[in-house]
């Protein structure tokens, strides 16, 4: 899939979409590699990883909290 397709995909422009990688590489959570394209660090993907932990905490908080009001 290439950057138009997922451009498409998840409605936002090119332009918008270069904006964030590049401030994705000024946190250093991915890195540019010339000729190559980009790579996610070590620190990108231990981001990645506790962003995955709080989505599946906030879904077991919420099957609780849906299941303790019935």
């Amino acid at each position: 899939m290439d950057l138009k397709e997922v451009a498409y995909k998840i409605d936002l422009s090119l332009a918008t979409i270069g904006r964030h990688l590049k401030d994705f590489d000024q946190q250093k959570l991915t890195q540019l590699i010339p000729l190559q394209g980009r790579e996610i660090t070590l620190l990108g993907k231990n981001y990645i990883s506790e962003t995955e932990r709080e989505i599946e905490r906030f879904e077991i908080e919420s099957i609780v909290m849906l299941v303790s009001n019935h």
